[in-house]
């Protein structure tokens, strides 16, 4: 196991060449896999290790290399080699040491050396056996887990370090003109095993499958429940950037045409949260963000460079060579969606899932999806209707909200609310 201790000689080997400032990130990752179709369970191994180092020279010109810590030294070489091509940055430069999240994350499950491969696979077959119905065909069983560890130093005297776990099950079902996914994903083993995936999927299966009304062509007022409203808040999520939100775009700051009950923050130090860590990989600690509040765009991610350009702190988003979204927490309202549609009335359409949201147009906002829903009248489930085509604007339909419910649920590493929304149309 690396220690910060074995890293600091090639902090000292960088300076001696020339650095005037580094950072070094080594980053392991060992993991299982299980894989169930409809033979026997096949359980295999995953992982990486890799030290990412980052040099700065005189004219704040950056290097950065990524490969074998076994190979330190030659990559300690080949940054700063690559410094001749970098163009002089006066904000670039290491960051040096700050304070990390205080208090537990909660981040690494206790039992995780404690699991074994009859565990693993006792949740795959759990709901292997929760998706037995004649009238569907279940799809591959997929458990993952994972231990990491993270060390980081910088030679401005930052030393920091952490390990955390995450589990993950994805499965999934066709038939009847079905084709159904889900999964969960926690820092826990028993949050992961608990879950009856399987018997979730049934149970939006037999509301897809409800003979009864339809819904005719036209403006459609829909119902989307956690699992839809992850998916958007998901996608959307990675666009809080300076770039982004100071732009012309759909998340342009500049406007404030959405609903004033959209609030959605950013915590990468939620406790439990799939993405909660102590720091980034520029050994920064994140800080909550209000991404849009009442709302108004506004917040945005930052990394060290374009902090300093503003004179504030950096966010704690930085992932890679990118900016990444950590925890999305979606602000519930106070009422069900049971009791807002028997109050509201009328005809709309619950959204099954968004699985495919690859017709969204993340710099217009423009939706152009298929999907399968539950028809309801008021609050009673009176129809179903299966791959179905809505088109809209995702910023009209934000700026419709009628109310945002108390029905939530964590899915990954968002935090989502229920909401009920007019402004999308039912295609012909």
């Amino acid at each position: 196991m690396t220690t910060l201790d074995d890293l600091e000689p090639f902090i000292k080997a960088a300076q001696d060449e020339g650095a005037l400032g580094v950072e070094l990130l080594r980053e392991t990752v060992t993991g299982n896999r299980i894989v169930r179709g409809a033979g026997k369970p096949e359980a295999s191994t995953f992982g990486h290790d890799v030290l990412t180092v980052r040099v700065w020279v005189a004219g704040g010109r950056l290097g950065v290399m990524r490969g074998d810590p076994a190979d330190a030294m030659d990559l300690v070489g080949q940054a700063l080699a690559s410094t001749f091509e970098s163009p002089e940055d006066a904000l670039a430069g290491p960051v040096g040491r700050m304070d990390t999240p205080s208090g537990a994350l909660s981040v690494r499950d206790r039992r995780y050396d404690r699991l074994d491969a009859d565990g693993r696979i006792e949740v795959v077959d759990d709901v292997r056996a929760q998706l037995k119905d004649r009238r569907f065909e279940p799809g591959p069983i997929v458990y993952e887990d994972a231990l990491r560890r993270r060390t980081w130093l910088s030679s401005k005297g930052g030393r920091l370090t952490e390990e955390d776990t995450w589990f993950r099950v994805e499965a999934g079902l066709t038939g009847k003109g079905l084709d159904l996914h889900q999964h969960t994903a926690s820092r826990s083993f028993a949050s992961v095993a608990s879950l009856p995936l399987g018997t979730n999927l049934v149970q939006r299966a037999d509301a897809l499958l409800q003979k009864g009304r339809t819904l005719p062509p036209g403006p459609v007022r829909v119902v989307i429940p956690p699992l839809p409203m992850s998916r958007l808040l998901d996608v959307i999520g990675e666009r809080f950037t300076p770039e982004r939100v100071g732009g012309k775009g759909f998340l342009s700051a500049a406007r404030t045409a959405f609903s004033g009950k959209l609030h959605v923050v950013d915590d990468g130090a939620l406790a439990g949260g799939l993405r909660s860590r102590s720091f980034d990989d520029r050994g920064v600690p994140p800080v909550p963000l209000t991404l849009i509040r009442e709302g108004c765009v506004g917040g945005r991610f930052l990394d060290p460079e374009r902090a300093r350009q503003l004179g504030t702190r950096p966010t704690g988003h930085c992932t890679g060579d990118g900016l990444m979204a950590g925890n999305l927490v979606m602000r519930e309202g106070t009422r069900s969606i049971n009791a807002l549609l028997t109050e509201l009335g009328g005809p709309s359409l619950q959204i099954d899932d968004l699985y495919d949201l690859s017709g969204l147009d993340l710099d217009t906002g423009a939706l152009d999806v298929v999907v399968d829903g539950v028809v309801m009248d008021a609050n009673i489930p009176v129809g179903a209707m299966q791959r179905v085509r809505l088109t809209g604007d995702l910023g009209a339909l934000f700026a419709g909200i009628v109310e945002v419910c108390n029905n939530t649920d964590r899915i990954g590493h968002v935090d989502a609310a229920s909401l009920i929304a007019d402004g999308l149309v039912l295609a012909g």
